[in-house]
């Protein structure tokens, strides 16, 4: 892997980090990463034609124009507009119009915003599984305010002017990531494909999330195949990285491509990130989401599947690359399919609905299981309790929000264990303003279409494990 590397993909960036990152403004301007990024922006404004093509005072905007913009830029962090002209030869047509300028670099800040953004940091650290890594937390809260005073200062350098109301906009990541390789107990010829891909282990969400996917509703069904689909993936390691999680008491590997990161890193908010001594474990299941077509049977193309190894008692999912499946209901379901495969194989009952603990006033705590398939009214259910009868209930308590399985205890009772750590619910099925007032810990799909849907946290997983 290298040091550093940048991709930049339809509406997304994602950095790969072994180093710090940039110290000062300067070293934020004179990078490579810097530089990348203002070539395609650039070249976005002339291909529009965009009045801001009178900044450089010309149809065209040629490598020179882009030299002489950074380093006209890199100055403008400590110097006035007056200064930079004379240190900066030809810079005097950037001048010309002060407020056009000044645009431009309102465009380019603003340009850079509208991707999401996704920074993993490579770890080859032990300790990144025993405690949380907070010089990595101040690292990106770095890059974030750095990003952000420079567009400050150029701005300020460029009008004389300073603003009198300062917005804290998420200028950094929106998503950040520690991933490290890790030796799984996983059978060799696995192993071979998959030990270069990075195990997250650690992440750092700036919410709200808000993005729109490129589907917004799940259709058909996850058949079995007779192959075993894994033998024809070709995973590139920079491109790939994998969500362990803990899904009731199972451990399924979630990989996914970076080409749909803001789906899946959704994912912490709905199932719990598998520990250190979780992962000494052998999993229960590996999902595969984001896999390119010509790894894939041309008449599966357009199938979400799993393979069932029983040599290796293993199941394996695969969700293709194919816009159709650009929907976290197709990361959440086929997680759970696992699941409940897994949980009649070792003789528990795995049931779709909310199972919740009621304790209602001078009586004991009650618990409830409303089975139903999508639609029935599980999560209405539950917000009508929240609403309707919030004065004679004491607490509810939520066990399982979706999915979970039933077993029988050595004595003889019926024990509900659940899957979610979260909830991905339509906003229509919240009552007024809950999802907003969840908004700080939230991740928004959709919010301007039917279905519009929200993943929240609900619950801690020791809660679905009692």
């Amino acid at each position: 892997m290298k040091k550093t590397s940048f991709q930049m993909l339809e509406g997304k960036i994602v950095l790969w980090l072994r180093d710090r990152v940039c110290e000062d403004a300067d070293q934020l301007l004179s990078s490579d990463q810097f530089r990348k990024f203002l070539h395609r922006c650039l070249g976005d404004i002339q291909t529009k034609n965009s009045k801001l093509m009178g900044v450089f005072g010309g149809s065209t905007i040629t490598d020179k124009d882009e030299e002489k913009l950074i380093a006209t830029l890199k100055f403008l962090t400590n110097l006035p507009a007056e200064h930079v002209v004379k240190l900066v030869e030809g810079s005097d047509v950037f001048f010309k119009d002060k407020s056009l300028f000044n645009a431009l670099v309102e465009h380019i800040y603003n340009y850079w915003r509208h991707f999401q953004r996704l920074i993993v940091s490579q770890s080859d650290s032990d300790n990144v599984d025993l405690k949380p890594n907070t010089t990595f937390n101040r690292t990106i809260e770095h890059l974030t305010t750095l990003i952000r005073n420079t567009y400050r200062e150029i701005q300020v350098n460029i009008t004389g002017k300073y603003p009198r109301i300062y917005r804290q906009v998420s200028a950094g990541a929106e998503i950040a990531a520690i991933t490290k390789l890790k030796n799984l107990d996983i059978p060799e010829y696995y192993k071979q494909k998959l030990q270069d891909i990075g195990i997250i282990r650690q992440v750092l969400l700036y919410p709200p999330m808000i993005f729109n996917s490129k589907t917004n509703k799940r259709t058909g069904f996850y058949e079995e195949v007779k192959e075993n689909p894994f033998e024809k993936l070709n995973l590139n390691p920079e491109k790939w990285l994998c969500y362990p999680a803990m899904v009731g008491s199972l451990l399924i590997l979630v990989y996914f491509s970076t080409d749909e990161f803001e789906l899946n890193f959704a994912m912490c908010n709905l199932f719990e990130m598998a520990t250190g001594p979780d992962l000494k474990r052998k999993p229960d299941a590996m999902m595969f989401f984001g896999v390119d077509s010509k790894d894939i049977p041309e008449e599966l193309r357009l199938k979400s599947y799993f393979y069932d190894d029983k040599k290796n008692d293993l199941l394996i999912g695969i969700v293709p690359d194919d816009d159709s499946f650009g929907y976290f209901g197709y990361v959440k379901k086929l997680v759970l399919t696992l699941h409940n495969i897994r949980m009649m194989k070792i003789g528990k009952f795995p049931f779709h609905g909310a199972c919740f603990q009621l304790k209602l006033a001078n009586t004991p705590p009650k618990t409830v299981l409303v089975m139903g398939d999508t639609g029935a009214g599980k999560s209405e259910t539950l917000e009508a309790f929240r609403s309707i009868a919030s004065k004679e209930i004491e607490d509810i308590t939520i066990i399982a929000d979706d999915m979970g399985s039933l077993s029988i205890s050595e004595k003889g009772e019926v024990m509900a264990c659940g899957t979610e750590i979260g909830a991905f619910v339509r906003l229509d099925d919240l009552q007024p303003g809950y999802a907003f007032g969840q908004i700080d810990r939230a991740v928004l799909m959709n919010a301007n279409q039917v279905n519009a849907r929200v993943v929240i946290p609900v619950t801690t997983y020791e809660t679905i494990m009692l």
